[in-house]
């Protein structure tokens, strides 16, 4: 019954990303579906990824599909090959320049209404938008460059994850989405327990104890 459940979802996402009939969906092995999911995310990101003049590879077979009654959309963590351009763009940062690291992308499958951190308010029509790092904040970029909004994050060490997770909260009327996902992966095996730090902490001193020990970062989005 539990599996049947999860086909379903499973087809109703690639019904919204591919615009298939839903009983082709249903009909088809559940691999299958996420396969047709996976496809469809690449051709979105193509154009995506294209205008942005970058070459930032995505792992959009890690995908992390989000779902709830304030709407729909799936996160795309970075590819692991991507860490060493992380790493570079990191070292350009402390050296005074103006850049933002790309945390993944985010397609969003519904329309939805996001709280930024100043408690304000913005909405994000149905389509890809890249995530990009900015020392105190994520911002939600287009394929034309355009910031639609920005939203809290944090940045977590060691990082002993190697897929992205979400844990769900309620906070007031709002849902809370809390994507953790593995940004700058570890130079080095170590065991020096879990440790946070705030996102505008970018002294020498972190960056170099995040890049032996690997860094998540944590992004949170919260749907009103």
């Amino acid at each position: 019954m539990l599996k049947t459940i999860k086909i379903v979802i499973t087809a109703s996402i690639a019904t919204l990303l591919m615009g298939m009939p839903m009983i082709q969906a249903v009909s088809q092995q559940e691999n299958l579906s996420r396969s047709r999911i996976v496809s469809g995310l690449q051709a979105a990101f193509s154009a995506v990824l294209t205008a942005s003049g970058e070459t930032i590879l995505l792992d959009e077979e890690r995908a992390l599909f989000l779902s709830e009654f304030r709407g729909s959309l799936a996160f795309v963590p970075l590819h692991p090959n991507y860490g060493p351009q992380v790493e570079e763009l990191f070292k350009t940062m402390a050296e005074g320049q103006e850049v933002t690291i790309p945390v993944g992308g985010l397609y969003v499958i519904e329309p939805v209404t996001i709280k930024d951190p100043q408690g304000s308010n913005f909405s994000l029509d149905k389509g890809a938008y890249l995530l990009r790092w900015a020392k105190d904040k994520v911002l939600i970029v287009d394929q034309e460059g355009n910031a639609w909004g920005a939203v809290p994050c944090e940045l977590k060490f060691p990082n002993r994850i190697s897929n992205p997770v979400v844990n769900i909260d309620q906070a007031g009327e709002s849902t809370v989405f809390r994507i953790e996902a593995p940004w700058i992966w570890s130079t080095s095996v170590t065991d020096g327990g879990n440790a946070f730090v705030h996102a505008s902490m970018s002294d020498d001193r972190h960056f170099v104890a995040g890049f032996a020990i690997g860094v998540v970062i944590a992004v949170i989005l919260v749907l009103l």
